[in-house]
């Protein structure tokens, strides 16, 4: 458990989410005709300009799509010379064991929990080695009841990789946690849970379930089609989610994305 100063007590926290940033060692290397390189970078300089600074930043998985040292050592010093307290967690593209080694520094971490004024912010591992699906494992269920019963009347935002309930995306529902329903029955006890956060559809989700906000958002790179049966390219461009976390529980949530000629060049280099 990591403890962070509240900042400004009585004030919404301001939260930026980034996701499935699928970097690689090389910075001219394009997948799906994107340079995620250059794509990650727009996304957060249009961060910059419309949310900053923010209160701490959530990355959700798929960090690296190479899995190589190179690609998370450039995340590294991205992150840090933005100076943003970022936690950090594994999809199923990234090497888990190389991101906790080197997504670590003065305010770079892969920190399973934090505290941050009324709120407690859960970030779970959800990746499963060699495949592309996911499952909470005994460890990080555990840890999420521990949490729970300590949060001490904090609010509760949980983040993982993988979503927990299908998007109506066909090809993609194949690759959802298989066992969602485990950490529902915990979380379902706790009225203190107000939302659970994650990446991996690289498209925006917004749905609830016993009351729970469940959010799902763009990548900053390529988007999936939303509604699509077989796997189908979207042309909405990148972008991230910020949220305002309210000390009364209250969540304000939004997508921002790059302008669509700034995503033309992208995919042009």
């Amino acid at each position: 458990m990591r403890t962070l100063p509240n900042p400004h007590p009585g004030i919404p926290l301001k939260i930026l989410q980034i996701t499935d940033c699928h970097q690689f060692a090389d910075a001219d290397t394009t997948l799906h005709g994107c340079n995620t390189r250059s794509s990650f970078e727009s996304v957060m300089i249009l961060a910059q300009e419309q949310h900053w600074p923010p209160d701490c930043i959530l990355a959700t998985g798929d960090l690296s799509h190479d899995g190589s040292e190179a690609s998370y050592r450039y995340l590294l010093d991205h992150f840090e010379r933005l100076g943003i307290p970022t936690f950090c967690l594994p999809g199923n593209h990234d090497e888990g064991t190389m991101l906790d080694a080197i997504l670590h520094g003065d305010v770079v971490a892969s920190h399973s929990a934090v505290d941050l004024g009324e709120w407690r912010i859960l970030m779970l591992d959800s990746s499963i080695v060699g495949s592309e699906g996911g499952h909470l494992g005994k460890a990080a269920l555990d840890m999420v009841t521990r949490s729970l019963s300590s949060s001490q009347g904090r609010h509760v935002l949980i983040c993982l990789h993988h979503n927990l309930v299908p998007t109506c995306t066909d090809w993609l529902d194949t690759m959802t946690v298989d066992n969602a329903d485990a950490l529902f029955a915990i979380t379902r006890g706790h009225s203190n849970v107000k939302a659970i956060l994650w990446g991996h559809i690289h498209q925006k989700f917004e749905a609830t379930k016993d009351g729970v906000a469940l959010l799902g958002s763009p990548s900053t790179c390529f988007q999936f089609l939303p509604n699509s049966a077989e796997f189908q390219l979207d042309t909405r461009p990148p972008g991230y989610r910020w949220l305002l976390l309210h000390t009364d529980g209250h969540i304000d949530t939004g997508i921002e994305r790059i302008a669509a000629e700034t995503q033309s060049l992208a995919q042009a280099e």
